[in-house]
């Protein structure tokens, strides 16, 4: 029994490489390559200073226009990853002091909205959640461009100016050009991160 593992697991583990390999090193996600971590309620009460809400009228009709959102995304970016949509109550210390409209934890592919987005319609649904998708899917920061999407500070942009950021992110995503410190812009031009 414990030789069939032993060659199970080296299977698995030769696959992993072989995958991760033709991969060029980039990170992905995908089921092959490994479990994204399992974010529960403690990491997002302590790390994202929220609580997850359970489902109700007022968060399902949320959570359903954001996922029409990151349909509408996927028709930009057709590889696009599975993202998971989770409803928070963002505390209230948080939302005084930082303003946050919504959150993800960087390479988590899930994205955090606040419950109360519409009652403070500063910005537009869809800036939010391309920007919050840009971090949980990509590994994307802030940057110090005040136009740019991944500016922190919410700001209302049109439709199209969100989908043409999305697409532009993405691609220098693809071109391996993020890094911890920073990102290189699709003329080349190095940046660091906000």
């Amino acid at each position: 029994m414990k030789l069939a593992e032993s060659i199970l697991n080296k299977l698995v583990t030769n696959k992993l490489q072989a995958h991760k390999d033709e991969a060029s090193g980039m990170r992905h996600s995908c089921s092959l390559c490994e479990a994204k971590f399992k974010i529960d309620r403690e990491q997002v009460r302590t790390k994202g200073g929220a609580e997850i809400k359970d489902m109700n009228p007022e968060t399902y009709k949320l959570r359903r226009e954001v996922i029409d959102i990151i349909y509408s995304l996927k028709r930009v970016v057709p590889d696009l990853p599975r993202i998971q949509v989770r409803v928070v109550d963002v505390l209230p210390h948080v939302r005084r002091e930082e303003g946050t409209l919504g959150f993800a934890f960087l390479d988590s592919n899930t994205i955090f909205i606040d419950v109360d987005f519409g009652k403070e319609k500063k910005v537009n649904l869809v800036t939010t959640v391309a920007h919050e998708i840009l971090h949980g899917a990509y590994g994307i920061r802030h940057v110090n461009d005040k136009k740019d999407l991944m500016y922190p500070y919410a700001k209302d942009m049109s439709s199209d100016t969100v989908l043409a950021e999305f697409k532009k992110w993405v691609e220098i995503y693809k071109n391996g050009s993020v890094t911890r410190e920073g990102y290189k812009d699709l003329n080349g031009k190095k940046h660091k991160w906000a």
